[in-house]
């Protein structure tokens, strides 16, 4: 169960012109996590509507944000999951039915211990994706050559129902599962994720999948920030094989 606090005023209406000269109507940002970040992103930007979703085991109240930005807070899983999966999957489906219910067309899901600086920047490149790539669904930062391979979680963009309709698919941790329920391809939330993608775009989901990273780097100023780690794409990504972009990455699965 989740709880929504007050919504914004009018101003925000997806009818509403120019409300923030540079962000394009009908795109919301969904922060989930712990929260901890939740009273500096809102002092960050008070105008943009954004959705903070995180527990109400936290601190946070109306008042540490904007009048411009809604609340949702979610009763915590009895189970986290490896790696938070359940927690991850709880507060973002919190955040981005909540940005379906306000009628928000598209929504950028982001972990709230992140950040894209300049974010209006790089909103606008998205809102840019979306109308020159209408055959892809949903866009990930990048690809990760772990495992059996699988798409960045930090952050997705696409329409607001795609989203919601692939977290629906990824399937939650018990510990019940057993021995299969300690391995790591099947308990790497990357990887579920990337399973629930197969699931609802499937049976050849890769022509429907994007990434950002490379984009970002050649044809804007735009930057990903890892708050929680102190790093950044620009600063400590650059040159690390661990992560590749699509051409590789359609390589990658046809060996």
């Amino acid at each position: 169960m989740s709880e929504h606090c007050s919504h914004p005023p009018p101003l925000l209406s997806k009818t509403t012109t120019n409300y923030f000269s540079r962000w394009p109507l009908g795109i919301v940002i969904v922060y989930q996590g712990s929260g901890e970040f939740i009273p500096m992103l809102a002092k960050k930007y008070p105008q943009l509507p954004i959705i903070f979703s995180t527990w109400k085991s936290t601190k946070i109240s109306r008042s540490d944000i904007s009048s411009n930005h809604w609340l949702v807070r979610s009763k915590s899983p009895l189970w986290r999951g490896p790696s938070n999966l359940n927690l991850q999957k709880t507060s973002t489906l919190a955040g981005l039915r909540l940005a379906q219910e306000l009628g928000f067309d598209y929504a950028l899901k982001i972990r709230d211990d992140m950040d894209l600086e300049p974010l209006d920047e790089a909103i606008k490149q998205l809102k840019i994706k979306s109308q020159t790539h209408p055959k892809t669904a949903i866009w990930f930062l990048d690809w990760v050559l772990h495992l059996s391979g699988y798409p960045m979680d930090f952050l997705q963009f696409g329409k607001t129902s795609d989203l919601i309709a692939v977290w629906q698919q990824v399937t939650m941790w018990a510990p019940n599962a057993g021995l299969a329920g300690i391995m790591p391809e099947i308990t790497c939330p990357e990887i579920r994720l990337k399973r629930a993608y197969c699931r609802k775009f499937g049976p050849d989901p890769y022509k429907q999948i994007g990434f950002l990273a490379s984009e970002f780097m050649a044809n804007s100023r735009v930057d990903v920030l890892w708050m929680k780690r102190h790093v950044t794409m620009r600063r400590d990504w650059v040159g690390n094989p661990q992560f590749v972009q699509l051409s590789a990455y359609r390589g990658y699965l046809a060996d």
